[in-house]
């Protein structure tokens, strides 16, 4: 019986190594995320990276359409699923509110009194 569990334990090894490398996948909105935000019919190709380090989320925000590279965000939250962020303009201010599910991150946002949906999928940067 011993034989036969020790042929059999490194396959359930590795089953639980993917598992908890996918569960932290999920668990997590680290990475490069590429995009749409939608309001009143008009899309928006947007991209978004998230990272942390001992200060805590440090995250950007691009749109090649709006010529805007690495704008930094600010009150980037994230406690399973719910993610929180905004995006700082000169103006106003872009809330963000979301939903993890996977490698998925869906949600809305509102600027002032407009309101809108964002779409975002992690991929690789």
């Amino acid at each position: 019986m011993k034989k036969a569990l020790r042929k059999r334990s490194p396959i359930f090894i590795v089953i639980l190594v993917m598992a908890t490398i996918s569960g932290a996948a999920q668990s997590s909105i680290e990475g490069h995320w590429e995009g749409v935000m939608v309001r009143e019919g008009a899309k928006l190709h947007v991209s978004f990276d998230f990272a942390t380090d001992a200060k805590g989320f440090k995250a950007t925000f691009d749109s090649l359409t709006q010529r805007a590279m690495g704008i930094p965000l600010h009150n980037v939250r994230f406690a399973a699923p719910k993610a929180h962020f905004e995006l700082v303009g000169d103006d106003s201010i872009i809330v963000f509110d979301g939903d993890l599910n996977g490698d998925t991150l869906i949600g809305r946002f509102r600027e002032n009194e407009a309101q809108g949906k964002f779409s975002l999928m992690r991929v690789e940067a």
